[in-house]
């Protein structure tokens, strides 16, 4: 009987640190999304899709050293960039209204 109670309570110990874990990450990724300025924004979109700048680049009608300056802050799309930008977040079910505000705040 004091096996079964020890597996037991062993099993539930490394179920709560799991999810303090999961939760501790969470929060983690929440603040991080926070504190994202326009370039990490642009390259979390990207990065979602799954996809290299360059094919990212050929599928918004842009250059590859146009979405690399982007993600480095070198630059901010245009307002025709931002419109494709759009419009591939709706086509893929990409959030984008964040990003649309730290473009405005940016400009």
């Amino acid at each position: 009987m004091q096996k079964k109670e020890a597996f037991r309570l062993k099993r539930t110990v490394e179920e709560m640190r799991q999810r303090c874990y999961n939760d501790a990450a969470t929060l983690h990724n929440t603040e991080k999304e926070k504190n994202m300025g326009f370039p990490e924004k642009i390259k979390d979109i990207r990065r979602q899709s799954l996809l290299s700048q360059t094919d990212f680049a050929k599928e918004l009608g842009v250059s590859y050293s146009t979405v690399n300056r982007w993600e480095t802050g070198k630059t901010l799309p245009t307002y025709k960039a931002m419109k494709s930008i759009e419009a591939f977040c709706s086509r893929r079910n990409i959030e984008i209204e964040p990003c649309i505000e730290l473009w405005k705040g940016e400009k």
